[in-house]
């Protein structure tokens, strides 16, 4: 969806479609829309603390998008390279990780950090790297 808005100049040099934030709009204000897939105007709407309503209609990931089955693959895949390092990466005690993908470039769409916590506090950051073949290459523990 592309967004446009468009302010129309006034010859007094005040522009009557323009108003205060959080005040009533003016009879003459301009509007702000959006063009829809179906290359129809669509009014933007705020809810009443003004903040923006979006509704995400589509349900298509995008090629590597993160989704709850790659987190659980992502996440076997750590405790499997865990098991086979020496020295454990891994701190024994955790309740929660937050996984980052590589947006491009080597690696793009695998992870790239892997951070622990236990009680909201982290115990262990792995960042991990990639060759050119996107091969795993380093993970170094902070």
């Amino acid at each position: 969806m592309s967004f446009f808005a468009q302010y129309p100049a006034s010859a007094s040099g005040a522009n009557p479609s323009v108003g205060p934030a959080g005040s009533p709009a003016p009879g003459e204000a301009t509007e702000v829309g959006g063009v829809g897939p179906d290359g129809n105007l669509h009014p933007l709407s705020t809810d009443n603390s003004g903040v923006l309503n979006v509704n995400v209609t589509s349900t298509v990931v995008p090629a590597g998008g993160a989704t709850a089955a790659n987190q659980v693959l992502e996440i076997a895949d750590l405790d499997a390279l865990n098991a086979r390092t020496a020295g454990s990466l891994v701190p024994l005690a955790y309740n929660e990780i937050d996984l980052t993908y590589v947006p491009s470039g080597n690696g793009a769409g695998q992870v790239g950090t892997a951070v622990y916590k236990l009680a909201s506090s982290t115990v262990a950051t792995l960042t991990l790297t990639y060759d050119s073949s996107n091969r795993l290459s380093t993970v170094v523990k902070s």
